[in-house]
């Protein structure tokens, strides 16, 4: 008698349960349904965002839609920064007032040829256009090569303080190819043995201590 008291208790239970899901479902679609009757004309289930189904013969991309956002959310500042814009001289810039100094590192500066890469991309110099130009050789006079390693040793130190061996150490032309350019003048060659020695004993000192942050070493050699 208990087990059928049990069991007929589990199976109300059961039901009670199933009916009770069955009437939230037909709830969420009667709210669906009114939702749907409600929006906006033109935008339908399965639309995309900003796109207009069903328009020509383009479906969802043939054109766009307005933006599903409040006007009063958005306010146009073309005319401001056209004003803006004719007051300005060179160098000076605009900024929101939440705007950080930290916003400005990740930021490209267009038509910067440091920052810019798309900006005269053709005037970058290659090891080819400089053997071209005379701007390597391979019989600098002593004067020169000094010259030369004073640079070089400025970009270690670069390096050192944070910057990319890519864009300090090995920007020097003349390490773009050794045998070529720095075999032929021995003094030049033992320069070049030795500050890659200091490189790499520098290297492996501050990997070892491990003690580093990205901005304040980057012992990436980008495959060099």
């Amino acid at each position: 008698v208990a087990a059928r008291k049990r069991s007929a208790m589990s199976s109300s239970s059961d039901s009670s349960s199933s009916s009770s899901s069955e009437e939230e479902k037909k709830k969420k679609k009667k709210k669906g349904k009114e939702a749907l009757e409600g929006a906006p004309e033109g935008h339908c289930e399965g639309q995309l965002d900003g796109f207009a189904p069903g328009q020509a013969d383009g479906g969802y991309f043939a054109a766009p839609m307005a933006p599903l956002v409040a006007s009063d959310d958005w306010q146009d500042v073309s005319e401001v920064c056209d004003l803006a814009m004719e007051g300005m001289s060179l160098g000076e810039m605009l900024e929101s007032p939440t705007f950080r100094l930290f916003d400005s590192m990740s930021a490209i500066e267009i038509m910067d040829p440091k920052m810019d890469s798309g900006f005269n991309s053709g005037e970058d110099m290659t090891l080819e256009r400089a053997e071209a130009l005379g701007i390597v050789s391979t019989s600098l006079t002593y004067e020169e090569m000094v010259r030369v390693w004073d640079e070089v040793l400025m970009f270690f130190l670069l390096w050192l303080d944070g910057h990319t061996i890519v864009q300090t150490v090995f920007s020097c032309l003349y390490f773009h190819d050794l045998q070529r350019f720095v075999q032929p003048m021995p003094a030049f060659g033992a320069f070049a043995d030795a500050l890659l020695a200091a490189c790499r004993a520098a290297r492996e000192a501050v990997m070892d201590a491990n003690i580093y942050d990205d901005e304040d070493f980057l012992p990436s050699l980008f495959n060099i």
